[in-house]
């Protein structure tokens, strides 16, 4: 099965830079940003840890966020605004954007969506929360991908099962509870 982490014993498995941050980068990110962000990202690089969570290092989280607000810019003066309240700090495979607020919440934009500012969905988890959440996802993709592939190979199937086995969808949900109560109802992919 797979085992909830507290945020300090993931931390320890991201890959850490290889060099240091450069302070002019430093100086480019808001002074609202949470203070657990800024550790983090100040000493860890770009990480996939599962195909819908791809943490941004500090270099491509400043070219992220000047993309995102020009792209707000050309659009309307509202999504404008509002974006300049946002910090893209990671992203999914299929570039949708996982965005800080500048009270600390994640939020999620599907990019092929429109600009209109209720396209953002409110995650209720904080950005602790989203890397847990990240590496319980990181651990149940490894699960599923290895009992998938272990039907291929004794030839009980020819194809990868697309929906989440029983068990694992009730452990799953039972431990999205326990990052926070309302993210089973605002997780954006399927369970």
């Amino acid at each position: 099965m797979f085992k909830l982490k507290n945020f300090e014993e993931i931390k320890d498995l991201y890959p850490n830079r290889e060099n240091p941050v450069l302070e002019e980068d430093i100086k480019k990110l808001p002074d609202w940003l949470p203070e657990d962000y800024l550790d983090f990202v100040k000493e860890k690089d770009n990480h996939e840890y599962a195909g819908e969570f791809i943490f941004y290092s500090i270099e491509a989280a400043i070219w992220e966020h000047n993309y995102f607000i020009d792209f707000s810019k050309e659009n309307n003066e509202e999504f404008h605004r509002k974006a300049m309240d946002w910090w893209v700090f990671a992203i999914t495979g299929s570039g949708d954007h996982w965005l800080l607020s500048r009270f600390g919440n994640v939020f999620w934009h599907d990019h092929n969506s429109s600009t209109n500012v209720i396209d953002f969905i409110f995650m209720g988890i904080n950005f602790r929360q989203w890397i847990i959440l990240g590496d319980l996802m990181s651990q149940l993709k490894a699960i599923d991908f290895d009992e998938a592939y272990q039907k291929i190979k004794n030839k009980k199937h020819d194809y990868f099962e697309t929906r989440l086995k029983p068990k694992y969808k009730k452990a799953l949900l039972q431990d999205m509870n326990k990052i926070s109560p309302s993210l089973k109802n605002y997780y954006p992919y399927r369970i």
